[in-house]
């Protein structure tokens, strides 16, 4: 066990910095010691919580068909040679919920398409089986409830994106509209303080959906939420990717950008 946990300690190192490239090399001598020694004398879960590492690297690299291997990949070492009623039906449903995230950021409608049948299965097994699952893997589907919630608005979303590219407005704005509903119920769940990033990616989707809807003071009330977001949660680059956002939304829509003429209001206050 001493090498596993060495290597562990070094897979850590390597997230905390940011390392994706050494991360995944460090992935890549787990996988082969795996290979060498046999799952039984390794590690419990051994396989998918190496190959989730080397997906999440990969998605933080921007690599979604290498991030979408490695999850897969992940949730077919849970589920081989594992009769039914002992598979872990929560990390399972958690690893699908990623994979349909990833499967949004590669942005085509197909993929939109299978993201959305893949979590509609995800929040099924939640509002409906985890019922009856035993009581760790019920609380365990309550807390991922939120997660698929803006995966599925987000899947509607780009569809929504895919369509109006193409000319197709009417029926863009419909799923905008469905994409937001879904969106709004997923942060009116009980919001964790601790998931800054999943609050984040909720609140970019819906300013996508009311800029899509055309109602652009929406769009811009979301932009200060995203900021205040941040600023809430000492996030800075969080900060300047929302007054970016703002800024963008400002150029694309021909309107004054509040926020700097609260600033030129600022200045002349200063000077008086």
């Amino acid at each position: 066990m001493a090498k596993w946990n060495a290597l562990s300690a070094e897979i850590e190192a390597a997230r905390a910095s940011g390392d994706h490239t050494k991360l995944l090399a460090h992935v890549h001598v787990g996988l082969q010691m795996l290979q060498e020694i046999g799952a039984t004398n390794a590690p419990i879960q051994c396989e998918s919580l190496l190959c989730m590492e080397a997906s999440q690297a990969h998605y933080k690299m921007m690599q979604y068909d290498e991030a979408l291997q490695c999850a897969e990949r992940a949730c077919e070492s849970l589920l081989r040679g594992c009769k039914a009623e002992l598979q872990d039906k929560a990390q399972i449903a958690e690893i699908e919920v990623f994979m349909g995230f990833v499967l949004c950021k590669q942005g085509g409608h197909s993929a939109a398409v299978e993201a959305q049948e893949l979590l509609q299965k995800v929040l099924h097994w939640i509002d409906v089986d985890a019922k009856s699952a035993m009581p760790m893997q019920a609380v365990a589907a309550v807390n991922l409830r939120r997660s698929v919630l803006t995966g599925l608005g987000l899947s509607t979303t780009v569809q929504a994106t895919t369509l109006a590219s193409k000319g197709e407005t009417a029926e863009a704005k419909v799923l905008y509209a469905k994409g937001l509903d879904t969106l709004i119920e997923a942060l009116n769940q009980h919001i964790d303080e601790n998931d800054v990033e999943l609050v984040k990616m909720t609140l970019e989707a819906i300013l996508t959906s009311f800029e899509g809807l055309d109602d652009v003071s929406q769009a811009v009330a979301t932009c200060r939420k995203y900021i205040s977001w941040c600023r809430r949660h000492d996030d800075a680059s969080g900060v300047a990717d929302g007054e970016s956002m703002l800024t963008a939304l400002c150029a694309r829509q021909k309107i004054e950008n509040p926020l700097e003429a609260e600033k030129a209001k600022e200045t002349e206050e200063a000077t008086k």
